[in-house]
């Protein structure tokens, strides 16, 4: 076996046989730095770049035995030999999942025999690796495992792969061991994560150049990009860090996914993941209302004519705070759910009714003041309930044309909306 071997001090990278004597001296050939890429997607790899113009390395027979490379207290194996022009690229990739990928005979391990842990521990005791894995689901796996057994040769890390990708768990190497798991698990193995912040003026002390990062609530994960100090802060895949309170929403735990960095330099790039971002509800600053959640476009409606009296007042107040957002239990003036505009709006009538809507509607069928769901639809200022039926209860003010004014929820806020009828109301009434 020959390896490619950097000797720290000198800067020099050779390739040497087993018995340790040089074979190639790649110092002078190599175009760019080497660079290092620690990941949890695949198998981490070192990459290095070559001008081979002679066509020396090509033709050494070395390159067709396996070889090996020594970075960062990692062993990586050689894999792959590209070429383009006269660049030659070698991929190195990491030894635990070379060690993974050369057990290929055939195997067979029969429905409900091992849980999927037992699985994992199974194939990686035969490739002679360490293994670290999530063994709290005992369930068996129901389906036969089995690998090389159509005709086809299959290794034992692609296969951990089947059987991570059908649990959405993880499957990587941290140079030393095999680790496989769900990312609620991978969160919880470091209960003193390292905690990171973004350096202000004047920190000298801090690793961290700075951290980017995107929180997309339509994206299934969320993402952070670190730039660092790799000669003062590195850390392998699937570690856990801490990003502090300064950086706001992006505050909390998550998963170090990658860390790349060319080997000769000092900085690197670091990529952290973590689940879905979600946005809380706000705080609610009373008794409310959820409000729809599903938002469905052209709800638009029209305001009608104006009237006069107390009633029209209360109707002129609820259309005054369109484009204002909906707060569950907020009864304004900044944000409103839709029991707090009603109520706000009948205040502006002289007649308010408390919230929120179960007890609107209560009070209204005590006082007397029902009508039916199809005249408060026809009828300006009528309130239309909507309780007990459905995930929420709601109230809205009819505007007599088929158009209500109301505080609809998080995806609509206030305004205008058409479509009245369409609505189960369960009641309505004529409070002013």
């Amino acid at each position: 076996m020959a390896a490619v071997d950097r000797d720290i001090a000198s800067g020099e990278y050779r390739i040497k046989r087993g018995d340790g004597k040089p074979w190639v001296d790649l110092t002078d050939a190599i175009t760019d730095p080497p660079t290092l890429n620690l990941t949890m997607d695949g198998a981490s790899t070192v990459t290095v770049p070559v001008n081979d113009a002679d066509r020396r390395l090509l033709r050494d027979r070395y390159l067709k035995e396996r070889s090996w490379l020594d970075v960062a207290g990692r062993r990586f194996e050689l894999v792959r030999v590209s070429k383009q022009g006269s660049r030659v690229t070698l991929t190195f990739e990491d030894g635990v999942v070379g060690a993974l990928r050369r057990k290929t005979a055939q195997l067979s391990i029969p429905p409900d025999t091992l849980s999927r842990a037992g699985v994992v521990g199974r194939l990686a005791r035969e490739a002679g690796v360490a293994v670290v894995v999530d063994d709290s689901d005992s369930e068996r796996v129901h389906a036969q495992v089995s690998r090389s057994m159509h005709g086809e040769t299959e290794n034992s890390w692609d296969l951990l792969g089947d059987l991570a990708q059908a649990r959405n768990w993880r499957r990587f190497s941290d140079g030393k061991r095999l680790i496989v798991g769900p990312d609620s698990w991978l969160m919880t193995r470091d209960p003193s994560p390292t905690r990171l912040t973004e350096p202000v003026a004047g920190d000298q002390g801090n690793p961290v150049d700075s951290i980017d990062f995107d929180l997309d609530i339509g994206k299934p994960m969320a993402e952070a990009t670190l730039s660092v100090d790799a000669t003062r802060w590195a850390l392998p895949a699937g570690s856990v860090v801490l990003l502090d309170d300064a950086m706001g929403a992006a505050a909390g735990k998550w998963l170090v996914w990658s860390f790349t960095r060319p080997v000769t330099r000092s900085r690197a790039t670091v990529l952290l993941r973590r689940s879905q971002h979600q946005l809380v509800e706000p705080k609610a600053t009373g008794a409310g209302d959820p409000g729809f959640d599903n938002y469905l476009p052209g709800q638009a409606g029209d305001a009608g004519s104006p009237g006069s009296g107390a009633r029209e007042r209360m109707v002129q107040f609820a259309l005054a705070q369109s484009g204002k957002p909906y707060v569950w239990g907020a009864s304004g003036p900044g944000s409103f759910d839709c029991s707090g505009l009603v109520q706000e709006a009948t205040r502006a009538g002289g007649k308010v009714l408390p919230k929120p809507s179960a007890a609107q509607a209560a009070r209204c069928s005590q006082a007397g003041r029902g009508i039916s769901v199809a005249e408060g639809l026809r009828t300006r200022g009528a309130l239309l309930f909507r309780i007990g039926t459905g995930a929420t209860n709601h109230v809205a003010i009819s505007l007599g044309n088929g158009s209500t004014v109301e505080a609809r929820g998080r995806a609509y806020g206030c305004g205008v909306f058409g479509g009245a009828a369409s609505h189960d109301w369960t009641s309505s009434a004529l409070w002013i």
